[in-house]
C-alpha cells in the first residue's frame, strides 16, 4: 500500500505544489494511516482487503480534489491540544496561538479570583479550550457563541474530548447566535476571531484550498456591509464589557488599524495593534 502512495506522490507533483505545498511522502503516509484508522477493525478477512482498497482510493480522491489534511484525519494540532475538525469550522491556524499567550498574559493580570469571558465566533474551541487548559488559579465562567449551530456542534465535541485537561471549577456554556445579539450579561474579557476578509476586495489573497473547502460564514464578510457590521459588533462590545474589562480580537492585516479606529472611537480610548511573528498586524486590543 505504502508503494501505491508512493507512486502516487511521484506522478502528481504539480498536485502536491498547488494544494499541498511542503507536504513530503512521510507526511502523506502518516495521514493515509490515520485516515485508515476511522474505518479500521480487527477483522483480517478478504473482505478488509477489499474495503482497504476502496479506502485508498477514496483517500487518492480528497487529495485530487484538494481537501486540506486535517479534514481528511479530522485533526488539526493547536497550543498545547489535538482537536477534532471537519468542513464545519475552520482550520485553526498558528498564528492565533498568539492571541491565545496575549489573553493569558492578560487574564492573570486580572485581580479577581473568578472571571467571565466571553468568545465570539468560537469555531472549534481552540481559543476557549486552549485558555481554560492553561488557567489554573482563577475560577472561569466561560461563554462560546457563534452563528453557526453546525460550529457549536464541533465545539461542544472538543469540549467532551479535552475535558479531562480542564479544571472543573470552570464553568462553560454555549449560545448561538450573531456576535453578541440577545447577550445581556457582562463580562470581564472578550475574544473573537470573527469573518474579517471581505467577500470580493480580499478574494484573490485567500488561498483556492481555503475557499474551496473551510466554511465561508467563517471567513467572509460582503464588502458592503463590512464597515457597519464592525460598527454594530463593537458597539455591542462595549456594551457588554466590564469597566477595566478587555476585548482583543484577531483581524485581517490590511483593515486592522482602520477597524482599531472604529474601536477606538466608541470605546473613547486609545487601543493597541499587535504584531504576528511576520510584523503584520494580527490582533486589536483595548480596554474598557
Amino acid at each position: 500500500m505504502s508503494q501505491t502512495l508512493e507512486d502516487f506522490f511521484q506522478k502528481n507533483p504539480s498536485q502536491w505544489r498547488s494544494s499541498y505545498p511542503g507536504l513530503s511522502l512521510n507526511t502523506l503516509l502518516n495521514e493515509y494511516e490515520q485516515f485508515v484508522g476511522h474505518f479500521q477493525n480487527t477483522d483480517a478477512s478478504n473482505r478488509y482487503q477489499e474495503k482497504n482498497q476502496t479506502i485508498l482510493h477514496c483517500f487518492r480522491q480528497l487529495l485530487i480534489d484538494g481537501v486540506p489534511l486535517q479534514y481528511i484525519s479530522n485533526k488539526a494540532y493547536f497550543y498545547n491540544s489535538e482537536f477534532y475538525v471537519d468542513e464545519r469550522v475552520l482550520i485553526p491556524r498558528s498564528e492565533t496561538e498568539l492571541l491565545v499567550e496575549r489573553a493569558l498574559k492578560e487574564i492573570s493580570a486580572i485581580d479577581k479570583e473568578e472571571v467571565s469571558i466571553l468568545e465570539v465566533g468560537v469555531g472549534p474551541g481552540t481559543i476557549g479550550l486552549s485558555l481554560l487548559q492553561e488557567i489554573k488559579n482563577k475560577k472561569i465562567d466561560y461563554t462560546a457563541t457563534d452563528i453557526s449551530r453546525d460550529a457549536l456542534d464541533v465545539f461542544l465535541m472538543n469540549q467532551f474530548k479535552l475535558s479531562f485537561k480542564i479544571d472543573r471549577n470552570h464553568k462553560v456554556q454555549t449560545l448561538q447566535t450573531d456576535r453578541l445579539i440577545g447577550i445581556n450579561d457582562t463580562y470581564d474579557v472578550i475574544l473573537s476571531n470573527p469573518p474579517y476578509i471581505k467577500a470580493q476586495e480580499d478574494r484573490s489573497l485567500v488561498h483556492h484550498q481555503v475557499i474551496l473547502h473551510e466554511p465561508h460564514v467563517a471567513l467572509f464578510l460582503k464588502d458592503d456591509i463590512y464597515e457597519a457590521w464592525f460598527d454594530e459588533f463593537f458597539d455591542q462590545v462595549h456594551n457588554q464589557l466590564n469597566p477595566n474589562g478587555f476585548f482583543l480580537m484577531e483581524g485581517h492585516e490590511s483593515h486592522l488599524a482602520s477597524l482599531m479606529k472604529k474601536c477606538e472611537k466608541i470605546f473613547n480610548k486609545k487601543g493597541q495593534l499587535i504584531q504576528d511573528l511576520t510584523g503584520r498586524d494580527r490582533f486589536l486590543l483595548i480596554r474598557k
